[in-house]
């Protein structure tokens, strides 16, 4: 086990997926970032676990989780909808962030049926002009300073300066632990989605999350995101970078229970 959250482990036959279910309630799901691990909503499940049934799953080949022959978000997805499908959980509200967002639309579009509210903090729909340059210099920059360097430059980028030094700490680790092959080709894969068209067309309530200070994915991107789905409220959080939960912990999950209670208590 690469942390030490206790967890258990979903076998899904070609690999396996590490997740926790703690509390009691309505099921929300909580999807991870790049690199990260389910233990970043650490701080978040402790207040949800108050009021919700908390599920949280380390994506493939990420924390605690095996290899996988790919590496995609919608494979992701798809592993969240097996753990659901394990657990006997017909519907829920999904939170993800940057990766674990994307991977959240992926699962309300499959199964809308299954997803009473969605929170999308710091993600985007892809369809990125400069996706094949970025996945170049990503590649170039490891290469040139190795992974190590690069995980660190990469954590440190993506938390705004005074986060708490125990997030450095655990997120570093994390992403020290997923290896740059496996980096490389998640980053791909989030790069190179386009739901563009497809987001329109889900009807499904929804909370933007975003940071001033993130660099990543900005508060117009965020914007544009929005600008996509039919039923959306917003929340930005000054000076939270790309990790807002981290960054930002207390306005963040404030946010989010609100958004909770008035949307699914009649799921």
């Amino acid at each position: 086990m690469k942390h030490g959250t206790p967890t258990q482990q979903l076998d899904l036959g070609a690999h396996s997926i590490a997740f926790v279910d703690e509390g009691r309630g309505y099921p929300v799901l909580c999807l991870h970032s790049l690199a990260g691990s389910l233990r970043m909503w650490d701080g978040a499940a402790a207040e949800l676990v108050r009021h919700y049934r908390v599920l949280r799953c380390d994506a493939r080949g990420h924390g605690a989780s095996t290899d996988a022959m790919s590496y995609t978000v919608e494979g992701m997805a798809h592993d969240a909808l097996a753990l659901l499908d394990a657990l006997g959980i017909t519907r829920c509200a999904v939170l993800g962030i940057s990766m674990g967002g994307q991977a959240a639309m992926h699962l309300a579009l499959a199964a809308p049926h299954r997803v009473a509210a969605l929170v999308l903090a710091n993600t985007s729909a892809g369809a990125l002009p400069d996706a094949k340059e970025r996945l170049a210099q990503t590649k170039a920059r490891i290469d040139e300073i190795g992974y190590e360097r690069f995980a660190s430059e990469y954590v440190a980028s993506r938390l705004a300066d005074g986060s708490a030094s125990s997030a450095y700490a655990d997120y570093l680790g994390d992403a020290l632990g997923l290896g740059s092959q496996r980096y490389v080709a998640t980053l791909c894969s989030i790069l190179t989605q386009d739901l563009t068209a497809e987001l329109p067309g889900l009807h499904v309530p929804a909370l933007l999350v975003s940071g001033t200070a993130d660099i990543s994915t900005t508060p117009e991107r965020m914007r544009a995101l929005g600008a996509l789905l039919p039923t959306c409220r917003t929340l930005e959080l000054e000076g939270a970078g790309h990790f807002s939960c981290l960054d930002q912990p207390e306005r963040f999950i404030a946010g989010v229970l609100e958004f909770l209670a008035s949307n699914i208590k009649d799921s």
